[in-house]
């Protein structure tokens, strides 16, 4: 099988009764093309990123998500981060676009000038020790970095991210190495500037360690 193939192959297994065409995981109300990125060693393992593009009638055209796999082989991290995305993100994508009621997906309301908004969130954490002795897992690691429960919701309470009248998908990646953070946000698929310090403040790790913290959360108006 080739990687594209485990890649389409094991995010329609998260989505019983989605259709598949080519590349294209078709829940009905989303669809999802499925691309693999770069991959090239990293850390003694095979990084790979995966790339979603993703359409639906109430999004604004199709919007390019991405996660990346770290794994000894191409296909462990193929089908590891896949499933990890699907299984975190697929829920979300039910509670804010389709008509199901799904009430183990986290939510949050906000006001944005005379509109009220739903906010429909979850995560996909992850932590790389480079220490034999191991290091933080990533529910520690979300506390120590000042996004428990949800660094969404940080962004949003500034008010500096423009709103519309219809559902839109905000992305957020915070990274850690030692010695540097990064901070990567997109709205619609569009990078979104003005965040770089968003963690800035946060207390460095005690241990040697990669530290990625990937949430997903789509803003759906009343």
């Amino acid at each position: 099988m080739s990687p594209e193939a485990l890649l389409v192959q094991t995010i329609a297994r998260h989505f019983p009764g989605a259709t598949v065409r080519d590349n294209v995981v078709d829940l009905g109300f989303v669809q999802l093309g499925c691309r693999l990125g770069a991959v090239r060693p990293a850390l003694g393992m095979h990084a790979t990123q995966l790339l979603f593009d993703v359409a639906g009638d109430e999004l604004r055209g199709a919007i390019e998500l991405s996660v990346t796999g770290y794994a000894p082989t191409v296909a462990e991290a193929i089908a590891g981060a896949a499933c990890g995305w699907a299984c975190s993100f697929g829920p979300v994508f039910y509670a804010a676009l389709s008509d199901d009621v799904v009430d183990s997906v986290a939510r949050f309301d906000i006001v944005a000038g005379d509109a009220s908004y739903r906010v429909y969130v979850d995560a996909y954490d992850y932590v790389l020790h480079f220490s034999p002795n191991g290091g933080e897992q990533p529910a520690d690691a979300r506390v120590r970095l000042d996004a428990d429960p949800w660094l969404a919701r940080r962004v949003l309470d500034r008010g500096t991210i423009a709103l519309e009248a219809r559902p839109q998908v905000l992305s957020i990646f915070v990274g850690e190495l030692p010695g540097r953070r990064i901070v990567e946000m997109g709205l619609d698929g569009v990078l979104v500037q003005g965040f770089d310090d968003l963690v800035a403040s946060a207390p460095d790790a005690k241990t040697p360690q990669m530290v990625g913290l990937r949430e997903l959360a789509i803003i759906v108006p009343d």
